[in-house]
């Protein structure tokens, strides 16, 4: 995750420290870099690219433009165990994956309501204009009377309309609430029996949709990590529920209108299904094993850090001691462990921005002590984040008192969520990971050697790919499958930006 905000305040404060590079690799000719393999695999596998094996695909193009520039590369990959003090942040993790699975569930269900749907109005518009009004006004009466748990009893609701007028003949919904519990929408039905089949579909279409409507009628928060029904609607899910309520309310009144307004709003519910999709689509440990068997076999160095390390302390260990010049990642955790931070390695539109930490030192007038503090006030993976102390609080405060047990003794505003004495435990626990850095490998574990060709060849194949798709840019790749554009939501649901 890294520190929450952390280059926000730096691009205020001092935004001369985020130094662009904006000629990128050709600017790190004959440098070494140290890429944290582990992050970067899981984003080249929630990419929009649509090949099976795109991890594969991004992982040989990165090294290959790399290497084209005379820059040589050290990937570092994490350890199947991770430090104690992260288990509080790897169980937010989990709630948030949990949250947005119980979101794409909801998402489903939708697209899949007005996917039925929409057949069944292109039959209401091939119907006599004397059999339309019949259908609507049989819709309307429905709507008036039916509520999700009361399961379809009357009530004295009002003010649906029809063509203007609020409805009131009575109608007799038992039958074909009976119905609705057998009868699925039909795809044609032919006869006396179209009409009561077609508003069937209707009724049946619009339940679904009050059922659902109940889980976005008050969207959660998006640090929100219950996943139960009725708090799991996203925001945008309740701004597509409340679209949906008014095409229905459209339908008793312009049928033409309600589906090309249902058309373009399955559109928009399959476009944040997949989405979610991607975003609860992780990488398996095959997905690991695959990349690091193509960095080997292209003679790329690959080492794994051990627990209690991390793989970016591990990174940042390789980068101080002199065996490479920059950590790739977008973890600014490596920037609390002291190494110098390259970010924007996979985004070829923007420049590579280089950030040092002993330039933010000096920016900052800080020493490293006081800097690790004020980095665990902004939030890390192995503290909590203090209740309305932001980024510029933070720095504000670190300025004045020097670290955190002076700041909690002289601002007394400031709130816990538990006891200090163990919030100044798992503070003292942080400043020994970042400052307590894991051992170095061996000089030889880190050599750049020959890549294997004919083994790099065979698990290009073995993946399904070509060297000619190798040869395609992502731009070009993704018109070939999709006309859509990129999604530009956080997959990680860390906002891996800040």
């Amino acid at each position: 995750m890294g520190v929450l905000g952390l280059t926000s305040v730096l691009a205020k404060e001092c935004p001369q420290v985020l130094k662009e590079l904006p000629t990128r690799f050709k600017a790190l000719a004959g440098k070494t870099v140290v890429i944290d393999a582990t992050l970067f695999t899981i984003r080249f596998h929630l990419t929009r690219n649509p090949l099976p094996s795109r991890h594969i695909y991004a992982w040989y193009r990165l090294v290959s433009k790399l290497r084209a520039d005379n820059v040589k590369v050290i990937c570092v990959f994490d350890g199947k165990e991770r430090h104690e003090a992260k288990k509080p942040e790897l169980q937010r993790r989990k709630q948030t994956r949990d949250l947005t699975t119980a979101r794409k569930e909801l998402e489903y269900q939708r697209s899949q309501r007005l996917d039925v749907l929409l057949p069944t109005l292109h039959e209401i518009r091939g119907l006599p204009e004397t059999d339309q009004p019949v259908i609507q006004r049989r819709l309307s009466e429905f709507m008036i009377r039916y509520h999700p748990k009361e399961k379809g009893r009357a009530s004295p609701t009002s003010g649906q309309v029809n063509n203007g007028e609020v409805v009131s003949e009575k109608f007799d919904m038992k039958p074909m609430l009976d119905e609705l519990e057998q009868i699925s929408p039909p795809t044609k039905v032919v006869g006396k029996d179209k009409i009561e089949h077609l508003t069937v579909a209707l009724t049946s279409a619009y339940r679904s949709f009050q059922e659902s409507a109940e889980h976005a009628a008050a969207p959660s928060p998006e640090t929100d990590a219950d996943p139960s029904p009725g708090r799991s609607a996203s925001k945008n899910q309740h701004q597509l529920s409340a679209e949906e309520s008014v095409q229905w309310q459209k339908l008793l009144m312009n049928v033409d209108e309600a589906c090309l307004g249902f058309q373009q709003l399955l559109v928009r519910s399959e476009e944040l299904y997949e989405s979610y999709q991607r975003r609860t689509d992780l990488p398996t440990d095959q997905t690991f094993a695959e990349s690091r068997e193509l960095l080997v076999a292209m003679g790329i160095p690959c080492v794994q850090s051990e627990a209690p390390y991390e793989g970016e302390g591990l990174a940042s260990a390789i980068a101080l001691a002199g065996h490479a010049d920059y950590v790739a990642s977008e973890d600014t955790d490596v920037i609390v462990y002291g190494a110098p931070l390259l970010r924007g390695l996979t985004n070829q539109a923007k420049p590579l921005v280089l950030i040092d930490s002993q330039d933010i030192l000096t920016a900052l007038t800080m020493t490293r002590e006081e800097f690790i503090d004020f980095a665990l006030l902004i939030g890390t993976d192995f503290t909590q984040r203090l209740h309305k102390v932001g980024p510029v609080a933070a720095l504000k405060h670190t300025r004045k008192y020097g670290s955190i047990p002076r700041i909690l003794e002289n601002e007394k505003k400031i709130q816990l969520s538990n006891d200090p004495v163990i919030y100044l435990e798992q503070v003292e626990v942080a400043r020994q990971i970042f400052t307590s850095l894991p051992p170095v490998p061996s000089p030889d574990e880190l050599v750049q050697r020959e890549g294997d060709e004919e083994r790099v060849s065979a698990i290009i194949h073995n993946a399904g790919l070509s060297r000619s798709i190798l040869d395609l840019s992502e731009d070009e790749i993704i018109p070939a499958f999709s006309e859509e554009a990129p999604f530009g939501e956080d997959v990680f649901g860390d906002k891996p930006q800040a």
